[in-house]
């Protein structure tokens, strides 16, 4: 079952705000190469993580409301969830090859 395509493309919304934030073009660049050479593990993470669009979410809620300090936290939690996926993500791309 593929997970909605929009949940993934918002996923990504929130952390290209963080790419363009830096100014920096190039560093905008390579993020966005990266961003869609990861695309298919960006999938099947939405798929394994059930809270990470929830996270993600209330990550761009904390930034539109200027919390940087709770919103740290909340990318730090998110991140630490993908790590704790990272097993159950290679065991599917394994599978899937």
């Amino acid at each position: 079952m593929d997970p909605p395509v929009d949940e993934v493309l918002r996923i990504e919304s929130v952390f290209d705000w963080f790419a363009a934030r830096g100014g920096n073009s190039a560093v905008l660049e390579a993020y966005r190469r990266i961003r869609l050479q990861l695309r298919p593990i960006r999938r099947i993470e939405v798929l394994l993580q059930d809270t990470g669009l929830d996270s993600v979410l209330r990550i761009e809620r904390l930034r539109r409301e200027g919390q940087w300090d709770a919103m740290e936290e909340t990318l730090y939690k998110y991140h630490e969830q993908r790590i704790a996926l990272s097993a159950s993500l290679e065991k599917v791309m394994r599978q899937s090859a």
